[in-house]
């Protein structure tokens, strides 16, 4: 059992087994309430997250940048470059959002993000 958990984490998972966001194990809630959730995301170098949904917008910071892909069923997989370091975005999700990330780098992303 363990090694199958492993394993998705490793892989992660498939589009048909997609977890809500704050179910992601790399998305680490910090606060919650029926209005908000703070998450503090952290991608190992290499590493890769699980299928997840997302269907709230999302404000955020990178507070560590590197490169990733992002991989949509349906579509193919997107590269793109680092962010800028301390860089504020704005992701709206005007429909349910399913996808996973690669970090591409040798160092650790980090981002703090306001899901409402």
């Amino acid at each position: 059992m363990l090694d199958t958990v492993v394993a998705t984490v490793v892989m992660g998972g498939e589009p048909s087994t997609a977890v809500p966001v704050q179910d992601e194990p790399l998305h680490h809630v910090v606060y919650s309430d029926n209005r908000l959730r703070v998450f503090d995301v952290d991608l190992p170098p290499h590493s890769v997250t699980l299928y997840h949904l997302h269907t709230n917008h999302m404000v955020g910071v990178t507070l560590m940048a590197g490169p990733t892909r992002e991989e949509t069923p349906g579509k193919p997989p997107e590269d793109a470059p680092a962010d800028k370091p301390l860089e504020a975005w704005f992701d709206p999700h005007f429909q349910t959002d399913i996808h996973r990330v690669t970090n591409l780098g040798d160092s650790h992303i980090r981002m703090m993000l306001l899901n409402f």
